[in-house]
């Protein structure tokens, strides 16, 4: 039997955690502009808190996911995760913060979230 590719798993457990960061209530859903309204629209936190709850789903998949022959789950885990990542990227490109220490941290957060979105495409595709 082949064991599975322990680093994939791990390396996607990391930018998903990563990302669970981000969506989490504590992080891109609390920040605030200068004038103390939330950067993120209503519409925009319902999409973080599903983005979230998926990542969670997710990630515990992850860690529990060492079956050795089931390197197909893990596969398909790993593309849900792609896809959750891909639809966090985009609500965060979409929200606005103008000004202040929150356009800043907005900033920060796409590119971990973009990085996190190429790593899990080159774990997709790297055999």
């Amino acid at each position: 039997m082949i064991p599975l590719p322990f680093s994939k798993r791990t390396t996607s457990a990391v930018v998903v955690f990563a990302c669970i960061g981000i969506a989490s209530p504590q992080g891109a859903p609390a920040l605030t502009n200068t004038n103390g309204s939330l950067v993120a629209t209503p519409t925009q936190l319902g999409q973080m808190w599903l983005e979230y709850a998926q990542l969670v789903g997710i990630y515990q998949q992850l860690l529990h996911q060492d079956v050795p022959n089931q390197r197909a789950v893990l596969y398909a885990i790993i593309a849900q995760a792609v896809t959750v990542v891909g639809n966090l990227k985009a609500t965060l490109n979409a929200m606005s913060a103008p000004t202040g220490d929150a356009s800043f941290l907005l900033a920060g957060m796409r590119e971990v979230v973009a990085q996190a979105a190429q790593t899990l495409y080159n774990v997709t595709f790297d055999e």
